[in-house]
């Protein structure tokens, strides 16, 4: 079935990386074919359309076609009255796009607690560090932070720090004399 709605967001599709490509193809497929979209596809590519210009680049690894066809189902399903007063509008008519990223606002919003909640149980693989190192102000890997001091060190510093102790008092010592 051909659609102005569907052309969009094909023509969008020709900007994407390959597996992004690939994934919203297998989506609209599933558009196409599944009972759950009838009546509703033009609606289904409307949010597509707009779906496709936020989708972070670890949706394909992340939520699966299905996964993502069976939410935007549902958000279709679930929103339907909604999404009918707002394309059935005269705000609709005068600014289209306007109307259709506020229907796809909500369906992003699924997708993007969907993966937010698998990052919160660890199973989102993103490429952020495994681990972090924080090295400032001590820049060198064998200084930072807890350096371990041999007896010998720690010796010399403490009679630095007698020294230092008996020359303050000396200071204080005199300056009360006056």
């Amino acid at each position: 079935m051909s659609s102005p709605y569907l052309t969009i967001v094909t023509k969008k599709l020709g900007a994407l990386s390959d597996d992004m490509r690939l994934y919203f193809d297998r989506v609209i497929n599933n558009v196409e074919t599944l009972k759950a979209f009838q009546h509703r596809e033009n609606l289904a590519y409307i949010i597509l359309s707009q779906a496709i210009d936020t989708a972070p680049k670890e949706l394909t690894k992340t939520v699966p076609e299905q996964a993502y066809t069976t939410h935007l189902a549902r958000y279709l399903h679930e929103h339907e009255d909604h999404h009918a007063r707002l394309m059935h509008s005269s705000q609709f008519l005068v600014n289209p796009t306007g109307v259709g990223q506020e229907i796809a606002a909500g369906f992003i919003a699924i997708i993007a607690e969907d993966m937010l909640q698998q990052y919160a149980m660890g199973t989102l693989e993103i490429d952020e560090p495994e681990t972090y190192a924080f090295r400032w102000p001590f820049y060198s890997e064998t200084d930072f932070p807890y350096e371990d001091k041999s007896a010998e060190e720690t010796a010399e510093e403490a009679a630095i720090l007698d020294r230092l102790e008996a020359t303050l008092a000396k200071i204080q010592a005199e300056k009360d004399k006056k």
